[in-house]
């Protein structure tokens, strides 16, 4: 995670703001009714990760690298590996279930390569599809898979 990223994490303790999606009729999963929260300064982006993320939990194999640097170390990592794609998002914190901007890897069988922080437990974001040709098909063939199993995907947004 970045230093930038570390600061709005703070910040989160004292501007937690509105759910990103909520789904009444998922009631039994809590995963999927509070899946996260905007920083308190808002990017050109935000509309667009809030309105088409996915919402990604599942197997996470943790990576030994450069600490504080999750978008510099997802870069890195999935652009010199053949069926990876960068996301970048939130990540949720296992230790306060706060969520942050944060950016992680997932390859073709929707493993999530975290390259920073291991006390993460879930995921929402969108893939980062600017590159050559051959990674963007890659990582257009992982958001459709990792679509399917969002359990939040059609549901109401509140923003």
């Amino acid at each position: 995670m970045c230093n930038l990223c570390l600061t709005k994490y703070a910040r989160f303790r004292t501007h937690l703001v509105p759910i990103l999606r909520s789904c009444p009729k998922s009631k039994k999963n809590a995963d999927t009714l509070d899946i996260g929260i905007t920083p308190p300064e808002k990017s050109k982006l935000l509309p667009k990760i809030i309105k088409t993320g996915i919402f990604i939990k599942g197997k996470i194999k943790n990576l030994d690298m450069e600490d504080y640097e999750c978008h510099l170390n997802s870069g890195e990592y999935a652009y010199n590996r053949k069926n990876h794609c960068v996301f970048f998002g939130f990540g949720r914190s296992k230790l306060d279930g706060h969520w942050f901007q944060h950016s992680w890897v997932v390859d073709m069988k929707g493993i999530i390569k975290e390259t920073w922080w291991d006390e993460i437990d879930a995921y929402y974001g969108v893939p980062d599809k600017r590159g050559p040709k051959k990674y963007r098909q890659t990582c257009n063939k992982i958001e459709k898979i990792l679509r399917k199993k969002d359990k939040t995907e059609g549901c109401k947004i509140k923003y």
